[in-house]
C-alpha cells in the first residue's frame, strides 16, 4: 500500500501542479518583509509583430465580420450557456474527479509492472475521503448526504457513483450554475483529504512567503504570478496571498485543511476570474485571451513555472523529477491534443465532430490538420503589441504585457477560415454548420454568403468590397436581434 500511495502520488502531482492546489505552509509563521525586486529590464525588441501579406480578409473590416457573425449565429450566448449550464456545475464537480480516477488508472496500465494498482486507485477516491474533505463547510451539507446515501447503497466510489447515476446539483456545493470561483472551491475541497493524505505539498513545496534565517523566501504562489499577469488576469501579490492564507488558518479548527483550500482557492482565483470573464465577454473575451495563452505556452512561459515547480524535488526519494523535467514540454501541442481529440480524430470511447445533427450525434469533423493549426498558433502568438508594465511580483519588478490587436487576430482568423472555405472539405463543414443554426434569418444570410463566396467570381467581389459587406453583415446581424426580441421563436 506504501508503494501505492507513492506512485499515485506521483501521478496527481503531475495533474495537480499547474493548479497550484497544494498545502503551503511558511517555514516558521513569521510575517515575510517583502525586499526590493529586482530590476529586470523586458527586451521587447525581440518580439516581431505580425505582419499579414496580402491578406484576402483585411484587419479593417474583419472584427466588424466576426462582430456580426457572433451576433447572427448567438455564438456569444451560446459559449456563456455552455459555461453556466453545462460546464461550471455541481455534476461537473463529480465528473472531474471520476475522469481525474480514470486518468491515473490508464497511466497505471500502460505499465505492465504496475498494472494491478489501476483498481487501488478506485478506492483512494472513496466516498469517505471526499466527504471528510467536503465536512469543512457546511454549503456541502448537500453533496455530503448523497455521497453518504450512495455509500449506504453499496456504491462506495466515485467510479461506482457515476456508474450508478446518481445525480448533484450545484446547489448539493453551495454554488449557482456558472459560479466558477463556487465551482474550483468544491472541486479542491473535495480533493482536499485525497491530496492532504498524499503530503502533495512534499512534492510542489510551500506557497506562502517566509523568512528563514532572516531572510525573505518567496513561496511557489509567487511562480505564477508573471504568467497570469501576461494573460491579464490581476494577481494578488505573493505577500497579500500569504496573509490572507494565514488569517483562513487562524480562524479554522482544522489548520490543516484550511490551509489547503485557501492556498488552492487563491492560487486558482484568476483562472476562476478568467472563465468569467469568457462567460460574460464571449468571444471578444476569446479573441482577446488567444494571443496572450498561444505566447505564453509557446514561449515556454508555462514550461519554465512546471519546471521550477519540480525542479530538485523528489517523492520520499522513491522519484527524482528532475528525470522527467527534459522530456515535459507544455506548449501549444496541449491545445492541438484537446482539439484533435474533440473535433478531429476521435478517441476510442467517442468519435470527435460538431453535432450538426441536432440528436446528439457527431458526425462533421473539423477539416484542419496538425499543420495548419501549428502555422495558425504561431501567428497568433505575435497578434499583440508588447510593452513592460510594473509587476506584483516579489522577485521581479518589471513584466511582459500584450495588448490584444482584437481587429488582427480576427483577420488572422478570418484568413484561415477562408482557406478552409476554399477547400471542398471545408465548404462541406461551412454547409452543414449553417445548416445546424437555430435563427432561421441568420440561416438564410449565411447561406446566402456561401452560395456567393463558392463561385469564383464571387470571392472576386468579396475580397474587393468587405467594407460594404462588413456594413451588410452588421444590419443583418441588427436586424437578427430585433427579430429575436420581437419573435422569441426565432432565438
Amino acid at each position: 500500500m506504501k508503494r501505492t500511495k507513492r506512485i499515485i502520488a506521483v501521478l496527481l502531482a503531475v495533474l495537480m501542479l499547474c493548479s497550484g492546489a497544494a498545502t503551503a505552509f511558511a517555514a516558521d509563521g513569521s510575517r515575510p518583509v517583502l525586499p526590493a525586486p529586482a530590476d529586470n529590464p523586458v527586451d521587447t525588441s525581440v518580439y516581431v509583430k505580425t505582419v499579414l501579406n496580402d491578406p484576402k480578409v483585411k484587419p479593417a473590416s474583419a472584427a466588424r465580420l466576426v462582430s456580426a457573425a457572433n451576433t447572427l449565429a448567438g455564438l456569444d450566448a451560446k459559449l456563456a450557456d455552455a459555461l453556466t449550464g453545462k460546464v461550471l456545475t455541481g455534476e461537473n464537480v463529480i465528473l472531474v474527479i471520476d475522469s481525474l480516477v480514470k486518468m491515473i488508472s490508464d497511466k497505471l496500465e500502460t505499465d505492465p509492472k504496475i498494472a494491478p494498482l489501476a483498481g487501488a486507485i478506485k478506492y483512494l477516491f472513496s466516498n469517505g475521503m471526499l466527504i471528510e474533505g467536503l465536512k469543512q463547510d457546511k454549503k456541502f451539507d448537500g453533496a455530503v448526504e448523497k455521497l453518504r446515501k450512495a455509500s449506504d447503497d453499496g456504491f462506495t466510489t466515485i467510479p461506482d457513483i457515476a456508474q450508478a447515476g446518481v445525480t448533484f446539483t450545484s446547489a448539493d456545493f453551495g454554488f449557482a450554475d456558472g459560479d466558477a470561483h463556487g465551482f474550483v472551491d468544491a472541486l479542491v475541497c473535495a480533493l482536499s483529504e485525497i491530496l492532504t493524505q498524499l503530503d502533495v505539498r512534499s512534492i510542489l513545496g510551500d506557497f506562502t512567503d517566509s523568512v528563514k534565517d532572516g531572510a525573505y523566501v518567496a513561496g511557489n504562489y509567487n511562480l505564477f504570478i508573471p504568467v497570469y499577469e501576461l494573460l491579464a488576469l490581476n494577481p494578488i501579490s505573493s505577500v497579500e496571498f500569504t496573509e490572507q492564507v494565514e488569517k483562513a488558518v487562524s480562524e479554522a479548527s482544522d489548520k490543516q485543511k484550511a490551509r489547503f483550500r485557501a492556498a488552492a482557492d487563491l492560487t486558482l482565483r484568476p483562472l476562476a476570474d478568467l472563465l468569467t470573464k469568457i462567460e460574460t465577454g464571449g468571444v471578444d473575451a476569446v479573441i482577446d485571451l488567444l494571443p496572450r495563452l498561444l505566447y505564453a505556452l509557446d514561449s515556454g512561459m508555462v514550461n519554465a513555472l512546471v519546471h521550477d515547480l519540480l525542479r530538485d524535488k523528489n517523492l520520499y526519494g522513491f522519484f527524482q523529477f528532475n528525470d522527467v523535467l527534459d522530456k515535459l514540454d507544455l506548449n501549444s501541442g496541449l491545445l492541438w491534443d484537446v482539439l484533435d481529440k474533440n473535433f478531429i480524430t476521435g478517441t476510442e470511447e467517442k468519435p470527435a465532430g460538431f453535432d450538426f445533427d441536432k440528436d446528439g450525434v457527431k458526425e462533421t469533423t473539423l477539416p484542419l490538420t496538425k499543420e495548419q493549426f501549428d502555422a495558425l498558433a504561431a501567428v497568433l502568438a505575435f497578434a499583440a503589441d508588447p510593452s513592460v508594465k510594473p509587476s506584483v511580483s516579489a522577485t521581479q519588478k518589471n513584466r511582459l504585457a500584450l495588448d490584444t490587436d482584437g481587429a488582427l487576430v480576427c483577420a488572422i482568423l478570418l484568413n484561415a477560415a477562408v482557406e478552409l472555405l476554399e477547400t471542398e472539405e471545408g465548404a462541406a463543414f461551412a454547409k452543414a454548420a449553417v445548416g445546424s443554426l437555430d435563427n432561421d434569418f441568420a440561416k438564410r444570410a449565411a447561406g446566402a454568403f456561401l452560395s456567393l463566396f463558392g463561385s469564383q467570381a464571387g470571392r472576386f467581389v468579396l475580397y474587393r468590397t468587405q467594407g460594404l459587406l462588413a456594413l451588410l453583415a452588421a444590419a443583418a446581424a441588427r436586424i437578427a436581434v430585433l427579430i429575436r426580441s420581437f419573435r422569441p421563436a426565432f432565438a
